[in-house]
């Protein structure tokens, strides 16, 4: 049976900074993995901001209001910040902000974004694709 002491020694220190890129691993709700920028770092964990995910986990993306609490051990770094973070996270805290006024404006408007286009699927009804959205 393993101490306490030998319980320590195997944790691992993982440096995460506000701003920072990360990949983060599924959990919960979602069927992907996905990414984001760091918002916060807790003790444990960090609120991401998540701005790039599978189209399957776009209900659970939106349910969370574009962000979600990781454990530091299910990320990883893709990018550090270049500075302390703070801008970048104002960059990012701004295209959000952007991003859910289209959204409104679009469900307002009864427009619906694609995704993602199959090509199989063009190529068997071409004139679906050509239908404009007015």
């Amino acid at each position: 049976m393993a101490n306490k002491k030998d319980k320590d020694a195997e944790k691992v220190e993982i440096n995460v900074n506000v701003g920072d890129y990360v990949t983060a691993k599924k959990f919960g709700s979602f069927a992907h993995n996905f990414k984001g920028v760091v918002e916060k770092v807790y003790e444990n964990s960090v609120l991401i901001v998540i701005d790039s995910f599978d189209p399957e986990d776009a209900v659970v993306v939106d349910d969370l209001n574009h962000r979600a609490v990781s454990r530091k051990t299910e990320i990883k770094v893709t990018k550090a910040a270049a500075t302390t973070g703070t801008h970048d996270l104002a960059d990012s805290k701004r295209n959000n902000e952007e991003r859910n006024k289209r959204v409104e404006q679009e469900h307002r408007a009864g427009e619906v974004t694609i995704t993602h286009v199959d090509p199989q699927t063009l190529k068997a009804n071409p004139t679906d694709s050509k239908k404009s959205t007015k």
